[in-house]
């Protein structure tokens, strides 16, 4: 797997596709990249999407002991997991996020132009992983890992599992308004 940080006149392929990349060779303790690169399409014929392993942002983000260290070998692979729609942001111009719960820990979401469950849906979600680092992985020698973020493919990389409880908050205190009311 190798990270590609396109020129700025370098159009993006459809994911999938497959493509010849050029650019500059950079790397650092985690990953090796191209950076400037071009970018060429080499035939409209689409790939088979990778399985998504199933795996917890805890799992993620954290060793067995509990303490913070973050799995680079996730970098550009496919992953699944549950969590609940907490925040949804962006436009079709912009590209949608949506930022889920998952037992505590907040993942953000990019899912472009898909439209965005409803808040407070549970949802199953798969994409490709994408570590964030403190200079954005350009930086030549030690990074600090800071985080990641799932890419979504396709719209079947959403799924919802349970639609948002009827009662909530609100609903619920203007119940007990008009009860005591």
């Amino acid at each position: 797997r190798l990270k590609v940080y396109p020129s700025r006149d370098t159009d993006m392929p459809q994911v999938g596709s497959k493509v010849c990349a050029s650019g500059f060779v950079r790397k650092n303790i985690y990953f090796d990249f191209l950076f400037n690169a071009q970018i060429t399409q080499l035939s409209d014929e689409i790939a088979h999407a990778e399985t998504p392993e199933h795996i917890t942002p805890r799992d993620l983000l954290f060793n067995s002991a509990g303490q913070p260290m973050i799995k680079p070998s996730c970098e550009g692979r496919a992953i699944q997991f549950n969590g609940i729609v907490r925040n949804s942001t962006g436009s079709d111009e912009t590209g949608r996020t949506i930022t889920l719960d998952c037992n505590g820990i907040s993942v953000c979401v990019q899912i472009g132009t898909i439209p965005p469950p409803t808040i407070g849906s549970l949802v199953s979600v798969s994409g490709i992983c994408s570590i964030n680092t403190e200079s954005d992985g350009m930086a030549n020698g030690f990074l600090r890992l800071t985080g990641f973020e799932l890419l979504t493919r396709s719209a079947a990389d959403i799924v919802i599992l349970a639609q948002p409880p009827w009662w909530t908050p609100l609903r619920l205190f203007i119940l007990i308004l008009s009860l005591l009311t």
